[in-house]
């Protein structure tokens, strides 16, 4: 596969920047600080704050998911463990930023996904992974009550995309 990304590819990246944050109310020059105290312009109610809780922790296992898929593949093809532990690393930051401000996961861990024997088709796999993940967050995110967990959800989705897509165009090196 190709080493470089296609220009298209890098266009498309340019898009999400420039669009994601304007869905979210960002704005170029906003101030990457804390986030403000909440605001009365939302519902701020315990059941949104409950229902927002249940998202983090729903998305927070999704990403424990992922997690283990990127893992049992870099087991079963240690030549792909330097295209593919970088982005279980982000999958690892997503799940801590998700988890922060919620009680630990008490659940039972994932289970070892079944990752193919050739290492292109297991690829693949991640591949459909981390679209189905983007999409999952993307409804994540207009179902968020919070404006801070929409837009954390957003980014996510917006960094699961940019893994299937440079997954796709770049190809694992193995």
């Amino acid at each position: 596969m190709q080493a470089r990304m296609r220009r298209r590819t890098l266009l498309g990246f340019a898009i999400v920047a420039a669009v994601v944050p304007a869905s979210i109310g960002c704005t170029p020059d906003a101030d990457p600080g804390p986030d403000p105290a909440p605001t009365t312009d939302g519902p701020t109610d315990d059941s949104t704050a409950s229902a927002d809780a249940a998202l983090r922790a729903a998305a927070a296992a999704a990403e424990n998911e992922l997690i283990a898929l990127y893992e049992a593949t870099i087991t079963a093809h240690a030549g792909l463990a330097a295209s593919l532990a970088p982005l279980a690393e982000q999958h690892r930051e997503h799940r801590a930023a998700l988890e922060a401000g919620i009680a630990p996961a008490t659940g039972n861990p994932p289970n070892v996904p079944t990752v193919s024997a050739d290492p292109g088709t297991a690829v693949v796999e991640i591949i459909a992974a981390e679209r189905r993940a983007a999409d999952a967050r993307t409804v994540d995110c207009e179902q968020a009550g919070a404006e801070d967990l929409a837009r954390l959800l957003a980014l996510i989705a917006a960094s699961e995309a940019s893994h299937s897509e440079a997954l796709s165009t770049t190809g694992p090196s193995s």
